[in-house]
């Protein structure tokens, strides 16, 4: 692992061995350590958290022991203390996914051993994977996935896509956004995240629409419900911030006093999903309750929020 100085236009050797494959000292699973340290790999996925920390998933390469060959575990490195942690996934090679059920987060969900994925953080602090050649368990193959991991829970949700291997794809109308659309399987796609918390994807090697196996040059954009925009309320002088609107698993409120205040989340039917009593900024995980429509009410103020 390097570090580049910018102003000096200097390279440090951080961690790591200066000799070819190595394989990996995962230590304890959730424990930093300075002995720890991942094995040699290519073609993994990583982001930053919004702490500066540098993160990674997968990738083709050597596991615990033994001969190299494609990977499942999540790494996060933690920059200011320079100790690897090893997060979740497994220190075998060739682990198949345990996909759990579309849209609920479990700690018992993993995606398979995979490589060449695209990857990006929302503007919450989460990240997100789409595709790869990879792993279901078995065969290989190409993935059209989308997984979601929580860094508050440790938890990965599947979100769309399916758990065979090589689905062609659902192109729908160009243009016009639908629930049922869905990209090809492939690997090797180019991504980023704009401003607003979109996912937008082009090309890669992968299906298309009938079947064909290829280099695609589709352009793709993914809107997972995460927004940078914050909303507001205020009551008798308090105002109340709550973000992202509509929101993918988690939903933050602030309040600009130091005193605590009652909050309750229901649905529509007037089921109460949490309740309690709160103050300056708090993060609500509902990644485990169902899409739709939710009511925060604080100070006699009730607003709509919607969970994608």
């Amino acid at each position: 692992m390097w570090k580049y100085n910018i102003s000096l236009g200097e390279w440090t050797w951080v961690s790591g061995a200066n000799i070819v494959d190595q394989n990996g000292n995962y230590g304890t699973k959730g424990m930093a350590m300075t002995t720890n340290i991942p094995g040699a790999r290519q073609a993994m996925v990583s982001w930053t958290d919004n702490s500066g920390n540098f993160w990674f998933f997968g990738g083709y390469g050597f596991p615990a022991s033994g001969a190299h060959s494609y990977l499942n575990d999540l790494w996060k490195y933690d920059v200011g203390a320079n100790q690897w942690t090893w997060i979740s996934g497994t220190d075998l090679t060739n682990q198949a996914a345990t996909y759990g059920t579309k849209g609920i987060a479990n700690a018992n969900n993993i995606p398979g051993a995979r490589q060449m994925s695209v990857a990006w953080k929302d503007n919450v602090g989460n990240f997100w994977m789409f595709g790869a050649w990879g792993y279901i368990g078995p065969p290989f193959g190409r993935l059209n996935d989308l997984w979601n991991y929580n860094i508050g829970t440790n938890q990965w949700t599947w979100i769309a896509g399916v758990n065979t291997v090589n689905p062609i794809g659902t192109y729908g109308t160009l243009g016009l956004a639908s629930t049922s659309n869905i990209p090809g399987s492939r690997r090797m796609s180019v991504s980023w995240a704009d401003n607003t918390g979109k996912f937008w994807m082009f090309g890669g090697n992968g299906y298309d629409a009938i079947d064909s196996l290829g280099l695609l040059n589709d352009l793709w954009k993914i809107d997972v419900g995460v927004s940078n925009e914050i909303h507001s309320f205020s009551q008798n002088g308090l105002t109340i911030n709550y973000y992202p609107n509509p929101f993918a698993a988690e939903i933050t409120i602030e309040i600009a006093d130091s005193k605590k205040h009652s909050i309750q989340i229901f649905d529509l039917t007037g089921r109460v999903f949490f309740t309690n009593a709160i103050e300056n900024k708090t993060t609500i995980d509902m990644s485990a309750y169902a899409a739709g429509v939710y009511f925060i009410r604080m100070e006699g103020i009730t607003q709509k929020v919607i969970k994608n």
